[in-house]
């Protein structure tokens, strides 16, 4: 309960942020819908950029306003590929993207389904041929430095194959919130955000999610993160931070910590810098 208080305080929080700096100032800018980093708003990377994360999703920029995205450390045992396209900016500043993701990710719930270190799902899991697909709606809202995001996904699954039906839950809440639409289908989540660059060279990323995990009782876990990225260059950033999964889970209630370190390297697009 103090959980559920917790994320909601959080919510009410960043939406009188949001109200109290719109208040602030009525000449705004209307938000970019390029930039040189990729982040959790509605922004797309500027046509040509290159991000490549140490550990994260590789992104790059393309015409239209769009940004390719793809997981190459897990690619050959779980394929993937992403898309992320902006839409526009209304003359009120409201500005609207959305995140398609498509996964297969059979291969690698196969090999975690084993005994032993390594192992998450029972070894003897039928894991049937899953494609996965997840769809979010973006809306954002700038003012000044401060940009508020919040959205709104829809995560299905297809199975392929005649296996069981009934997903073995994993027992690690951050696998458990992505794998839920495989039991799950469709699956809603809703999130949001806020982004912040406090110096030229420091951003700040608040994150909070909450997963439907019961249709019939509205229950739900949470997934938040904060994150400090080091902007050294337009080349070269680190990014530091937590990651916290907290709520009623199958297996009980959990809260868990998890460290976020990354080094990040960026590629061409200078000359579409703002």
């Amino acid at each position: 309960m103090k959980r559920h208080i917790f994320f909601f305080s959080f919510l009410c929080c960043l939406s009188l942020l949001s109200t109290t700096t719109l208040a602030q100032s009525s000449t705004d800018a209307l938000p970019s819908e390029n930039s040189l980093w990729p982040d959790r708003t509605t922004r797309t990377l500027a046509q040509g950029r290159k991000v490549c994360p140490l550990f994260g999703v590789k992104k790059m920029g393309v015409a239209n306003n769009m940004e390719w995205r793809i997981q190459p450390i897990f690619f050959f045992i779980s394929p993937n590929i992403g898309l992320k396209k902006y839409w526009g900016t209304t003359q009120g500043g409201l500005s609207f993207s959305t995140v398609h993701q498509l996964n297969y990710p059979s291969l690698y719930l196969n090999i975690i389904a084993r005994e032993g270190a390594g192992g998450v799902l029972p070894e003897d899991s039928a894991i049937p041929p899953i494609i996965s697909l997840r769809n979010e709606f973006l809306l954002g809202l700038q003012a000044q430095q401060h940009f508020i995001t919040l959205r709104l996904g829809i995560a299905t699954a297809f199975n392929l194959g005649n296996a069981e039906k009934s997903f073995p839950d994993i027992d690690f809440p951050f696998l458990y919130n992505r794998t839920l639409a495989f039991n799950h289908t469709p699956n809603f989540y809703l999130g949001i955000n806020y982004n912040k660059d406090f110096l030229p060279k420091l951003n700040v990323e608040a994150d909070i999610a909450a997963f439907l995990t019961d249709t019939q009782n509205s229950d739900v876990v949470f997934e938040s993160q904060l994150l400090l990225f080091w902007k050294k260059s337009d080349k070269f950033g680190l990014k530091a931070g937590l990651a916290a999964a907290h709520g009623t889970y199958p297996y009980g209630k959990i809260f868990q910590l998890l460290p976020l370190v990354d080094m990040v390297f960026g590629f061409g697009g200078n000359e579409q810098k703002k």
